[in-house]
């Protein structure tokens, strides 16, 4: 194809036979297979979306492959790093706007020839309306989209440096609170934080965090609890990208010298979610976390958590408990509250009156009253469970025991009749005895009350796709697996594998995450054991003779098995 007319080349993403040729393509140069092709086509007639969306929405190529591959298809340039000095350029005859609304970025202008980015090569129209008032020949040159996003919000925020530098973290003025409303509903910004919001919930991210660094900012994942690079925006972009974020959120943008919390409603990837919004002021500007949590999310059952056989029979028998406490141990973000809702979803609202009390509303099951807690409002959690308890409930679900008063509550209510759910922060099963202890609360009222004890952590399971065997993991476990608790068995028949990294993962080697957890369950021998003030060593000792597999134990079951990597359960526990 030519690339020296005024408009090069001609491409419509709509013509059957052009997705066609280039889905050929694609499968030639091995970044797709035959089932893939078969599948893309379907849904490209199927739905009538442009090819290289519909490419892209099924997960079978990233963003880089394709524009590389459409710019050879379309005998373009593809540069996928900015190597040239953007220059607000101004082109006589053509609006900013137009540009923003195309989404071309010129580039350079050699005398009759105009270098302009575009983020794939559909632009036709937008090409010649660019090529009719300049006069000018045109030369395309494919750019990521998030590389044109960047560079026209860059553009269009060189009013607000003066904004930046002069606020040092300070409340701003009418006058920049004025010129930061109509930088954040420019088009480039709403794009950019729209485009970042989709792919996160695309890729299954929990968090999107934003921190700036004085020259850039950076944009990272968190996906299966790990946070991952995603991109770099330029300085310049801060406090725009951080004051659209605050507006979903219903946050005030000219408080730049506090934290403030937020939250949102959005659609994205065709599911509603809602957002959890966080900024705090830091040394470069101000840093922002999105949590973002699905609103058509169902409940996690037990049997899909991937707990022990030990640790799913206790689970199974906590929702016909009449009465009593049972805590879910471990630190921030191992899963606590999953697995805690996953037991209230399986008891029968119809016959047992449900409550909860929660620092954020994440899951919302029918049949069960959830109370938000509000620290403006003096709306606490034992305020809240004192008003609860005059509810006349069966069953409550406490968000978090965190201090002697609501821990107190918690368990004189069960002692009166009710079932007790909650959380607490110990690294062990019966680290939660000692910390009972350490709020103050006697020992009969431990031991009459307490009925188990689950403490766990959440390790990345490998991608069936590419992990492969691993021989350095069977050693390993052949000289280690006693030490640590574990009865192995035949190590011979032991499927240790290690990450790999491919496309269906990301390049991570690792796809979903599973539990590791160790049980107690409190009988009577360990009521006298409490009741007696014993150490936390004797207790351990007695619940394993009753059946509990030790934390490091289950993690090493899970290598043996080849459910996840040796690595991966080093990162999570202690070995």
């Amino acid at each position: 194809m030519a690339n020296d007319a005024l408009v090069p080349y001609d491409a419509d993403p709509h013509d059957l036979r052009q997705a066609e040729a280039f889905l050929q393509l694609l499968c030639d140069q091995s970044h797709i297979d035959d089932y893939e092709v078969s599948r893309a086509t379907a849904a490209v007639r199927q739905s009538g979306q442009r090819f290289d969306v519909v490419l892209l929405e099924l997960g079978l190529i990233d963003q880089h492959t394709l524009s590389n591959a459409l710019a050879a298809f379309y005998g373009l340039d593809y540069e996928s790093t900015a190597a040239d000095t953007l220059e607000r350029m101004t082109l006589e005859g053509v609006e900013r706007n137009a540009l923003n609304r195309f989404r071309l970025v010129p580039l350079r202008d050699d005398d009759h020839t105009l270098h302009v980015a575009a983020p794939d090569p559909f632009a036709v129209d937008a090409v010649r309306s660019l090529a009719h008032p300049t006069k000018k020949r045109m030369r395309i040159i494919l750019r990521h989209p998030a590389w044109i996003d960047e560079a026209l919000a860059q553009f269009d925020s060189g009013s607000t440096n003066g904004v930046a530098a002069s606020s040092d973290n300070k409340t701003a003025s009418a006058e920049d609170v004025s010129r930061l409303r109509d930088l954040v509903s420019d088009a480039p910004v709403v794009r950019l934080v729209s485009r970042l919001l989709n792919l996160a919930a695309q890729h299954s991210a929990s968090d999107i965090h934003f921190e700036p660094f004085g020259d850039r900012v950076r944009v990272r994942f968190r996906i299966d609890g790990v946070t991952r690079d995603v991109e770099w925006l330029a300085a310049d972009l801060e406090q725009a990208v951080v004051s659209r974020i605050k507006i979903l959120a219903g946050l005030d943008i000219a408080e730049r010298r506090l934290p403030q919390d937020g939250r949102a409603h959005h659609t994205m990837a065709g599911r509603n979610f809602d957002l959890r919004v966080s900024t705090i002021p830091v040394r470069d500007g101000e840093s922002a976390v999105i949590r973002l949590l699905a609103s058509d999310q169902g409940v996690i059952t037990t049997s899909e958590l991937g707990f022990d056989s030990f640790a799913t029979g206790f689970l199974d028998d906590v929702f016909r408990l009449p009465n009593g406490v049972v805590l879910v141990t471990g630190p921030t973000g191992s899963g606590k509250t999953t697995t805690l809702f996953s037991v209230l979803s399986r008891i029968d609202t119809a016959e047992r009156t449900q409550f909860t009390i929660e620092d954020h509303v994440e899951y919302r099951i029918r049949g069960v009253n959830q109370v938000q807690t509000n620290a403006a409002i003096r709306l606490d959690f034992a305020s809240s469970l004192r008003s609860i308890l005059r509810q006349d409930p069966d069953v409550v679900m406490i968000g978090e025991m965190r201090d002697h008063e609501t821990a107190e509550i918690a368990l004189r209510a069960a002692l009166t009749g009710h079932l007790v759910l909650s959380t607490m922060h110990t690294n062990s099963a019966v680290g939660a005895v000692t910390r009972l202890r350490e709020l103050g609360l006697p020992p009969f009222l431990i031991s009459g009350t307490l009925s188990g004890v689950i403490a766990q952590r959440i390790c990345r399971t490998l991608c069936d796709h590419c992990a492969v065997p691993c021989v350095e993991t069977q050693q390993w476990l052949l000289a280690n697996a006693d030490e640590h608790g574990a009865e192995i068995g035949d190590m011979e028949r032991a499927s240790c594998r290690r990450a790999v990294g491919c496309s269906h993962c990301a390049g991570t080697g690792y796809v979903g995450r599973s539990v590791v957890a160790e049980t107690l369950v409190i009988d009577e021998a360990i009521e006298d054991l409490i009741l007696s003030g014993a150490s936390e060593r004797a207790i351990a000792a007695k619940g394993q003779e009753n059946g509990m597999t030790q934390m490091a134990a289950s993690a090493v079951l899970k290598v043996a098995s080849g459910e996840t990597s040796l690595a991966e359960i080093q990162r999570c526990v202690r070995l």
